[in-house]
């Protein structure tokens, strides 16, 4: 199914697949071809063993974006290829022109689905609106247990994972008496998911010690929120 996605899916600009397997299987420097070709076999065969791996399970055509720049660069290989053809066929200085009109004529074809931003994934997308707004208040000595940490780095913002912060008791005090700008609980989109097992982390790390409201937001069906963890009543 993934393979496919490549050659005959409307999701994909399969010319850009024959210009890569143009630039692999032609020309020299072989080693370089085969390590590009690597790279790409590398990110294309790690979702073949994650249970959602597939391009087609729900918007999940993402997991196809790491490939992408191996795609590129042997596509590039075999641009340059159809050019050295255009050139020995006496057709003109304009090989190069030629080739790239070519080339961004299709990425225009394929223009409106890049820019689209439909319904899949819009409770995350409001998740991370709603936490990115909050970010000011949260930069410095604070931390937030969330299921999401990496975007909160990315952001400047120390956290990390909430299902560790409701394991110990004796973490969590760790957190509170290194992070004095204060620990927080990320109410984000994991916790309101039909599933057992994410939004009871969620549940169990505000159990864990009194909790204060700081910032709430609803879309939807949908509720986020920030609390920040006090200290136990003695």
């Amino acid at each position: 199914v993934n393979l496919h996605f490549y050659l005959g899916d409307w999701r994909f600009p399969a010319a850009y697949s024959a210009l890569a397997l143009l630039g692999l299987f032609g020309g020299g420097r072989s080693h370089a071809r085969l390590a590009v070709c690597a790279w790409f076999l590398a990110f294309f065969g790690i979702f073949l063993l994650f249970y959602a791996g597939s391009y087609n399970y729900g918007a999940d055509v993402r997991y196809s974006l790491m490939t992408y720049a191996p795609l590129a660069g042997l596509g590039g290989i075999g641009a340059a290829r159809v050019v050295a053809w255009i050139r020995r066929s006496r057709a003109g200085p304009w090989a190069e022109a030629a080739v790239v009109a070519a080339v961004v004529f299709v990425f225009l074809w394929y223009a409106p689905l890049v820019r689209a931003t439909t319904e899949e994934a819009w409770a995350a997308r409001a998740d991370v609106r709603f936490a990115h707004s909050v970010v000011p208040a949260l930069r410095g000595n604070a931390y937030v247990l969330t299921h999401n940490p990496g975007m909160f780095h990315l952001w400047g913002v120390n956290a990390g994972q909430m299902s560790h912060g409701t394991r110990s008791p004796a973490y969590v005090a760790h957190l509170t008496g290194r992070y004095t700008g204060g620990v927080y609980v990320h109410w984000n989109f994991w916790c309101n998911v039909q599933d057992p097992v994410q939004p009871e982390f969620c549940r169990k790390a505000l159990a864990m010690r009194p909790a204060e409201l700081v910032r709430e937001h609803r879309e939807r069906d949908q509720r986020f929120a920030f609390y920040r963890m006090k200290e136990p009543q003695p």
